[in-house]
């Protein structure tokens, strides 16, 4: 079995784990604080939070404009030293939020639509040499579905559909091209586990930008930060792709049977994709990327949890935290 192989059984075993209740009463931004100032101060009681957590070795969380791509706040910690530069240096695998990228590359290509079927085989399937299995069973599944449930195999039935060229173009577009292995430029069995996240590994900054080009219309702009010169913006994907996408990704959230249903935001609409990933030394990384409001979209905020603890997965840890932030800020 390959490495990148390997990855996909462990992301297959520990992605979607139920997720907890979120409690939104621990991150209270002090009054009259401006905007930037208000997110640097619910950052870091989000990490004071995780870290609280014996289990927890590290974490990072980006909140972004997806509107300009500027960065509001960002922050990271592990162990006991606070870094600020984790989101920005650190590249990691985010599991399953990798799969939000080849679906809108393969929705904007034309390759598939809301409207297809996705064969789910029952929890297992077969890619030439390479045995996918999903957290839980399910059959014929939409494209809704395939986001809910986190479907490693109706997500590698997308990359069918797309192609490897088409989706190698995609995520250069998306500027993650630079993220994907060699051997999954040459090798479609290499191709899908990256495909589905599990040997994709970008900073959460890189999250942060590309998850934002998918929900803000489609438009790509490279971070920056208070003081810098404005990213120009790159279109990358269609409007209609974009609205799609946002379409499904907040369901993913709104469905109790959605992995992300652990970000629900109350009194606002909120859309974003969990993912975890089993890293080299066994531990676990939680992650979440989300957008927030629907209403008229503000931030988006990319959470990132390294802990030693399985039980720890995107659903469970990552979306909650989310929707701390997210419910702090708005």
């Amino acid at each position: 079995m390959t490495r990148y192989a390997m990855l996909l059984v462990a992301l297959s075993s520990c992605a979607h784990a139920a997720p907890a209740p979120t409690d939104t009463t621990a991150t209270t931004p002090a009054p009259g604080t401006s905007l930037d100032a208000r997110a640097r101060e619910v950052i870091d009681l989000e990490l004071a939070r995780a870290f609280a957590e014996p289990t927890t070795r590290a974490m990072s969380i980006v909140v972004l404009d997806p509107a300009t791509g500027r960065v509001i706040a960002m922050n990271g910690r592990r162990g006991e030293s606070v870094d600020p530069a984790i989101p920005e240096r650190d590249a990691v695998p985010h599991g399953s939020v990798g799969k939000t990228f080849t679906i809108a590359i393969a929705l904007d290509r034309g390759a598939i639509t809301t409207e297809d079927a996705f064969d789910g085989g029952e929890g297992a399937a077969t890619f030439g040499a390479l045995r996918m299995r999903d957290a839980s069973p399910h059959g014929v599944m939409s494209l809704e579905d395939v986001v809910a449930f986190s479907s490693n195999i109706g997500t590698a039935r997308v990359l069918e559909r797309v192609g490897r060229e088409a989706w190698l173009e995609g995520m250069a577009r998306l500027h993650l091209d630079h993220r994907v292995p060699e051997a999954a430029r040459a090798d479609v069995e290499e191709t899908i586990p990256v495909a589905i996240g599990a040997g994709l590994a970008p900073t959460p900054l890189e999250v942060a930008a590309a998850f934002a080009a998918i929900v803000n219309g489609g438009t790509y702009h490279a971070p920056w930060r208070e003081g810098e010169a404005p990213s120009p913006g790159e279109r990358v994907l269609s409007e209609a792709t974009s609205a799609t996408m946002v379409a499904l990704l907040e369901a993913s959230i709104v469905r109790e049977d959605g992995t992300g249903h652990g970000a629900l935001v109350a009194g606002h609409r909120v859309a974003g994709k969990t993912g975890t990933a089993r890293l080299d030394d066994g531990a676990s990384y939680a992650a979440f990327a989300g957008v927030a409001p629907l209403e008229a979209p503000r931030f988006v905020i990319v959470v990132g949890v390294d802990t030693v603890d399985e039980g720890y997965t995107g659903g469970t840890v990552a979306a909650p935290a989310f929707a701390r932030i997210a419910t702090a800020l708005l």
